[in-house]
């Protein structure tokens, strides 16, 4: 399977996250273009000139079975939270996007993810799975 890693260039986490995940998938630093084989998986670290909200048509040029991106997230909830769900916008499409429109999900992959976060959540947050 190939799986595209995608962060922002404008974007210090998203850069900063490639950067810690690299080295521990095999890849080097998970600049632009860099791949590596994990697990039987081609994966391919990729760089979006602009905020990944406006990126247009990220999946055509990813050319990837799964595409996973690694960015920031704000929300109205003060409280720090790492974060699993589709791209999309179940309404109006108010930060990019085309409106009412999902993009497919991966259930197991992020199942996998979100059970990995959790084993490593601080101050017993993981018994909230």
């Amino acid at each position: 399977m190939k799986i595209a890693l995608i962060h922002s260039a404008l974007d210090p986490a998203g850069i900063n996250i490639a950067a810690h995940l690299a080295p521990l998938l095999g890849g080097a630093e998970g600049h632009d273009g860099e791949e590596c084989t994990w697990a039987g998986h081609l994966l391919r670290f990729m760089t979006a000139p602009g905020r990944l909200i406006y990126e247009e048509r990220l999946d055509e040029r990813a050319e990837a079975d799964l595409i996973i991106f690694l960015s920031r997230h704000t929300s109205q909830n003060p409280v720090p939270a790492l974060t699993v769900h589709t791209t999309g916008n179940y309404g109006d499409a108010a930060l990019g996007g085309e409106p009412r429109t999902l993009s497919r999900a991966a259930p197991a992959w992020m199942h996998a993810a979100l059970c990995a976060l959790a084993t490593r959540a601080p101050g017993g947050l993981s018994r909230l799975l």
